[in-house]
């Protein structure tokens, strides 16, 4: 009886001890905050345009992430005229992403609503918004993130389905 009761403590033990050593999984933070530049490259109704922007996304699965941001859109000048441009800018995104590898490849759509800050008399109030980019994310030791990308950002009218601005984009931002 001594015996089987000593091999039951010491079955006991080992058994404690190998599930004291297992790795826990611990499932990735489901919302987390970013911070994104776009520039625009070949420019054709907006000439230097560069928008910034802050954003907070969430994983509705590993693979599908949605997310809500406000930002400022800068240009230098609009086509036509010398009057730079200041548009404030809320947005939604859908990405999606591989995130169980290192570096994976991203595709998102923002859409979203322009408010013009700048002062100019015969433009439109509001601008209907739109970016779309496909690049990589490089996941950090951290689990912060790094994207680049290239895509295209457009600038509509309210007043027509006609795209005000319109251009290819290159794409910075870091997610933490």
């Amino acid at each position: 009886m001594k015996r089987k009761l000593l091999l039951l403590c010491v079955a006991t033990l080992l058994a404690l001890a190998a599930t004291g050593q297992t790795p826990v999984r611990q499932k990735p933070p489901r919302g987390r905050w970013g911070a994104e530049v776009n520039q625009e490259l070949l420019p054709f109704f907006f000439m230097g345009t560069i928008s910034a922007d802050g954003i907070y996304n969430y994983a509705v699965a590993d693979w599908f992430i949605i997310g809500a941001g406000v930002g400022l859109l800068l240009s230098d000048m609009e086509y036509g005229n010398d009057v730079s441009l200041v548009y404030g800018r809320a947005f939604v995104r859908l990405r999606f992403e591989v995130p169980k590898w290192k570096v994976s490849p991203v595709f998102f759509h923002d859409i979203g609503l322009g408010v013009r800050l700048s002062a100019q008399n015969y433009d439109d109030f509001l601008r209907p918004q739109g970016n779309t980019i496909i690049g990589v994310r490089w996941r950090l030791r951290n689990d912060d993130r790094i994207t680049f990308g290239i895509g295209l950002q457009d600038i509509w009218n309210s007043s027509s389905c006609i795209p005000f601005g319109l251009g290819p984009s290159v794409h910075f931002g870091y997610t933490f």
